[in-house]
């Protein structure tokens, strides 16, 4: 019979205590599933739990969106299926169901309010599409016309939401434009304009939208999408009778421009560069030639009170003193073209007010911006 002694038994069960933890910590980890997040799945929104709310967000596979509630949620099975669960989107749903009737519904011709209403809805949606106005309105526009008028069976019968709203303009009022556009065009002679443009007049333009993030805005590239659209829309190019851009080369080059195809293609085009463009052009060069202080005076008086609510409030006490409009002091811009002559007007109109505001904030804060401003307020060259 063999002895062990006490220090051996000791050594035998600590070895088997640290093989029962190697092998406890290696089947928890063999058990272990990572935690992987879902991608959204299309057929999710054939389940009869989530169809008429669920959609997918784009560029955002890891991600849901709820119609009836308006927001992104995890697509992840068990979170749709505790979100459809709670009472609020349950709310939101039965509203839904309630108040949005399919958009088709609203165009049928059974009788004459039918039509009344209709009109009504769609002006309301012509309304807030005209005057880029948050389309969220309609959720609160057409309860209030309600209230207002409930006396009106056109005001009563019309139920139109955000959702009802954005098929309108997409797919009714967007359509409906396009179509009259596309047969003008085809019927009269138009020159196109490519470059952004800023301009507030009643003249028609129609803006095409060109997204080069990818192909890359060669002109090559530009000169294709533009044909594209005319040839899809069966438009004659022999209608386009005059082209204006700005001066760049991939637009007026001699050789490898969109100017160059569009002669080769286009009989009797007249081509213009942009006049705003070269004024600017223009003029920047001549102020080239005047003393550099004069612009730097204009962007240190703005500087001066940009931030501080208090000198633009002690600045009107100023004002008020000398007799002058409140005009607030303009900001010489780098993009906008010749903002720096509505700069120079507005600090010409304000000298007097400057000038001894500017004498003050020097006396009393001792401020070098406040003093290089003083100074050349005061300088007879200015």
């Amino acid at each position: 019979m063999t002895s062990t002694s006490k220090g051996d038994n000791h050594d035998y069960s600590d070895s088997s205590d640290s093989e029962r933890e190697a092998k406890r910590l290696k089947s928890k980890n063999v058990n272990r599933r990572e935690n992987r997040p879902q991608k959204y799945r299309c057929e999710w929104e054939s389940n009869p739990h989530f169809k008429g709310w669920l959609k997918a967000v784009k560029e955002k596979p890891t991600r849901a969106k709820c119609i009836a509630c308006d927001s992104e949620i995890q697509a992840d099975l068990t979170v749709l299926k505790n979100h459809s669960k709670g009472a609020k989107h349950l709310k939101n749903v039965k509203v839904i169901v309630k108040n949005q009737p399919k958009i088709s519904t609203m165009f049928s011709n059974k009788n004459e309010a039918s039509a009344q209403l209709s009109r009504a809805e769609i002006k309301i949606a012509a309304l807030i599409s005209e005057h880029n106005l948050p389309i969220k309105l309609c959720d609160h526009l057409i309860p209030l016309l309600k209230d207002i008028f409930p006396d009106s069976k056109i005001a009563q019968g019309m139920q139109m939401g955000r959702t009802k709203a954005t098929g309108v303009i997409k797919h009714v009022l967007a359509k409906s434009h396009f179509e009259e556009l596309i047969d003008e065009l085809k019927a009269k002679k138009f020159s196109i304009l490519v470059d952004e443009s800023t301009d507030i007049g009643v003249v028609k333009i129609y803006v095409y939208v060109l997204d080069e993030a990818n192909t890359g805005a060669t002109a090559e590239v530009l000169y294709k999408k533009i044909m594209d659209l005319f040839e899809s829309n069966n438009i004659p190019f022999q209608n386009i009778i005059g082209f204006g851009s700005d001066g760049c080369n991939t637009m007026f080059g001699a050789n490898n421009s969109v100017v160059s195809r569009l002669k080769l293609n286009v009989t009797g085009i007249i081509v213009q560069k942009c006049i705003c463009h070269s004024l600017h052009l223009c003029a920047s060069e001549v102020c080239k030639v005047l003393p550099r202080h004069c612009e730097d005076l204009a962007r240190n008086i703005f500087g001066y009170f940009k931030n501080s609510s208090k000198r633009q409030a002690q600045f009107t006490e100023f004002q008020t003193f000398c007799n002058v409009e409140p005009h607030k002091i303009l900001r010489p811009s780098q993009t906008r073209w010749l903002s720096l002559l509505m700069v120079v007007e507005r600090i010409i109109e304000q000298w007097n007010p400057l000038q001894l505001y500017f004498v003050k904030e020097w006396t009393e804060h001792r401020l070098q911006a406040s003093e290089v401003v003083a100074n050349r307020l005061n300088d007879m060259e200015t």
